[in-house]
C-alpha cells in the first residue's frame, strides 16, 4: 500500500536525521533537509508510478486500439488494400463502443456524486453552482522602456521574473543609505513597547510536535498543492505520536517536520532543499494586458512549507497584541477591522476641519529593512 511504503522511507529519513543529530555530524551538503528532500521526491515519484498502474482499463484499452488504427492507416498499401480498410474500420468501431462505455461510466459517477454532495454546505456544492470563467491567456508581453514584444512562454516568463526581481531593489540606493538609516534610527527610538523574558523565551524556543499538530489542525483540506505536488492530506493521514519524545521505532511525521523545521531555523533554508520554492501565477487586474505590471502575482507554495509560516505566525499572533499598536487590527488575532470604523471616521472629519490630506501608502515606504529591524528591538 502507498501508505506503508511512505511510512518505511519516511521512518528511514526520520532515523538518518536522529543520527545525523546525535553524531553532530550536519555539513552543507549533508543535512536533514536535504534527507527530507529525497523522502519527498520517493513519495511522489511512488505515487505517479501506483497512479500509471491504476489507470482505468477502459481509457488503456482506447488508447491502443488508437495506435493499432494508426498503425494500419499508416500502411503504404492502405488506400488500395480493403482488408487492411475493414481491419481499420472495426478496430474504430470498437473504439467508438468503448467511448461510449467511458462516457456512460462518467455520467454515472457524475450522477452519484450529486446525489451525495448536493444542496450540502459542501465545498462542491459552491463550486457547481460557480461559473466557470475561462483562464487568462497571456499571448504576449512588452519588453520595459521599449515597444518590442515577446511571445515565447519562456521569454514571456523570464521578463516576468526579471520584472519582480527588479521590484526588491527599488530602495537599494546606496547613496540614500546614510539618511535612511539615520531616519530608521529615529523611527525605532519612539517604539517603546518591549517584550519581558518569558516572552522572548517563547520566540526563541524550538519548534516542538505540539506547535506543528496545532498548524496541521488548521490546516484545510482541498487546497492547492505546490511545486512538490503533496497536500495537507497526506501530512494529516500519516501516523504521529502525541509525546514530543523521539525514542520510538516507528515512523513520526511530526518528529520529522520537528527536525526539518528546526535545522531551518538554526542554519537557514537550504537552496538546494527547494524547501521554499513556489509557483508564481500572474492574476490581471485592469488596463492593458501586455503590461507586466498590470498582473498581480500569487504563489502557490508547498503545504509543508506553509505548515512552517503558520508555526512561526502563530507564535508570532499570540505576542503581537502587546507589540502593535491598538489602531492597527488587520491581521492581528483577536482584533477586527471593522474596530477601526469610528477611527476612519475620525481622520475624515479631522483632514475636513484642517483641510488637510496627508495620507500615503505607508506600505510603499516602509522597507524590510526597517520591519527587520523593528521585530528585532
Amino acid at each position: 500500500m502507498f501508505m506503508n511504503f511512505v511510512c518505511e522511507i519516511g521512518l528511514k529519513a526520520q532515523k538518518e536525521i536522529e543520527t545525523m543529530m546525535k553524531n553532530n555530524s550536519r555539513t552543507n551538503d549533508d543535512n536533514p533537509q536535504r534527507i527530507y528532500k529525497q523522502f519527498k521526491i520517493s513519495v511522489v515519484k511512488h505515487a505517479r508510478d501506483i497512479i500509471k498502474k491504476r489507470a482505468p482499463k477502459l481509457e488503456t484499452m482506447i488508447k491502443r486500439l488508437t495506435l493499432a488504427a494508426t498503425e494500419i492507416q499508416a500502411e503504404p498499401a492502405y488506400e488500395t488494400n480493403t482488408e487492411l480498410q475493414t481491419e481499420s474500420e472495426a478496430i474504430l468501431d470498437r473504439i467508438v463502443d468503448l467511448e461510449r462505455k467511458r462516457y456512460q461510466h462518467i455520467k454515472e459517477a457524475t450522477s452519484a456524486r450529486y446525489s451525495l454532495n448536493a444542496e450540502t454546505l459542501s465545498k462542491y456544492w459552491s463550486a457547481i453552482n460557480k461559473d466557470k470563467s475561462p483562464r487568462d491567456i497571456i499571448y504576449s508581453l512588452r519588453k520595459p522602456d521599449s515597444q518590442a514584444y515577446v511571445r515565447r512562454s519562456d521569454e514571456m516568463a523570464e521578463l516576468a521574473k526579471q520584472y519582480h526581481d527588479a521590484l526588491q531593489d527599488l530602495d537599494t540606493d546606496t547613496k540614500e543609505d546614510n539618511a535612511r538609516e539615520s531616519a530608521t534610527t529615529a523611527s525605532l527610538g519612539n517604539i517603546q513597547s518591549r517584550l519581558d523574558w518569558a516572552d522572548k523565551a517563547l520566540l526563541t524556543s524550538s519548534i516542538n510536535k505540539d506547535d506543528i499538530k496545532d498548524a496541521l489542525r488548521r490546516a484545510q483540506p482541498g487546497k492547492a498543492c505546490g511545486l512538490d505536488g503533496i497536500p495537507y492530506e497526506l501530512w494529516k493521514g500519516l501516523p504521529s505520536s502525541d509525546d514530543n519524545d523521539d525514542d520510538n521505532d516507528s515512523f513520526d511525521s511530526l518528529s520529522l517536520l520537528k527536525h526539518v523545521f528546526n535545522d531551518i531555523e538554526t542554519f537557514g533554508t537550504d537552496s538546494a532543499s527547494g524547501f521554499a520554492e513556489g509557483w508564481m501565477c500572474p492574476i490581471y487586474k485592469k488596463k492593458d494586458k501586455r503590461d507586466i505590471s498590470n498582473y498581480r502575482p500569487i504563489t502557490v507554495l508547498n503545504s509543508d512549507y506553509k505548515l512552517y509560516t503558520r508555526v512561526l505566525a502563530t507564535k508570532l499572533g499570540t505576542l503581537a497584541t502587546k507589540l502593535i499598536h491598538p489602531n492597527q487590527a488587520g491581521f492581528i488575532p483577536g482584533r477586527h477591522i471593522t474596530d477601526q470604523t469610528q477611527i476612519c471616521r475620525t481622520m475624515v472629519d479631522y483632514a475636513e476641519a484642517t483641510e488637510e490630506n496627508e495620507y500615503e501608502e505607508v506600505y510603499a515606504k516602509a522597507t524590510h529593512c526597517h520591519a527587520c529591524y523593528s521585530i528585532w528591538q
